[in-house]
C-alpha cells in the first residue's frame, strides 16, 4: 500500500467489489475519487485515520448499507459526493462534526428521514446539499437558521413531480455563489432525468 499518496484519481476505470479497508492506511490522503465505477457492499469503518482527507467522492456506483459514523471524524472534509449508489437510513448525526464541509452531495440513494436540524446549526460552511429522489422529508421549516453563507438545496419531491432548487438565507451583501450553485446543480439534475423543460 502506498502509504504516501496525496491524490488517488480512480473514477470511470470499472473497479468493482467492495472498498478495503486497508485504503485507510494512506494517512495523508486529501483527495480520493472512486466515482463512477461498479463498486457495492458497505464502505468501511475505518475513515477517520485519513485526517488530511478534503474531498471524498464515491458517487454513481452500488454501494449500499448505512453512511459510517467515522466519516464524521473528517474534521478537514470540503467535499463528500455519495449520490447514486443505494445508501439507506438516515442521514448519520455524525456528519455535524464536518464542519469543514461546503458540499455535502447525498441525492439519488434510499435514504428516509427529515433532513436534519443540525445541517444548518452546525453545518455553517455548506453551500450545496443534494438530497433528491430519496425518502427525505421536505420539511423545509424544520431546518432551522442557515450559515452566514447560506444553503443551496436541489432535489425532487417525494413523488417525483417536481425539482427544486433553493438558496436560503442570502442577503443583498452576499455574493449569491450559494445560489447559483444550487441552480446549476439543479438544472444538471433535471436534464439528467429527462426533464425538457425543467422548472426552478
Amino acid at each position: 500500500m502506498l502509504t504516501g499518496v496525496l491524490y488517488l484519481f480512480l473514477s470511470s476505470n470499472h473497479l468493482n467489489g467492495s472498498i478495503p479497508s486497508s485504503l485507510c492506511k494512506m494517512q495523508y490522503l486529501g483527495y480520493l475519487d472512486l466515482a463512477k465505477n461498479n463498486l457495492s457492499g458497505d464502505l468501511p469503518q475505518c475513515w477517520r485515520a485519513l485526517q488530511n482527507l478534503l474531498v471524498l467522492d464515491l458517487a454513481s456506483n452500488s454501494i449500499s448499507g448505512t453512511i459510517p459514523t467515522s466519516i464524521g471524524h473528517l474534521l478537514s472534509l470540503r467535499i463528500l459526493r455519495l449520490s447514486s449508489n443505494n445508501f439507506q437510513g438516515q442521514i448519520t448525526s455524525a456528519l455535524k462534526y464536518c464542519t469543514s464541509l461546503s458540499i455535502l452531495d447525498l441525492g439519488e440513494n434510499s435514504l428516509s428521514g427529515r433532513i436534519p436540524t443540525w445541517i444548518a446549526e452546525n453545518l455553517t460552511s455548506l453551500e450545496i446539499l443534494r438530497v433528491e429522489n430519496s425518502s427525505i422529508h421536505e420539511h423545509w421549516a424544520s431546518i432551522g437558521n442557515p450559515g452566514p453563507s447560506g444553503i443551496g438545496i436541489a432535489f425532487r419531491g417525494n413523488m417525483g413531480q417536481f425539482l427544486l432548487t433553493i438558496s436560503m438565507n442570502i442577503g443583498p451583501g452576499d455574493n449569491y455563489r450559494a445560489e447559483c450553485m444550487a441552480i446549476i446543480v439543479g438544472v444538471e439534475t433535471a436534464l439528467k432525468q429527462g426533464w425538457k423543460n425543467p422548472w426552478i
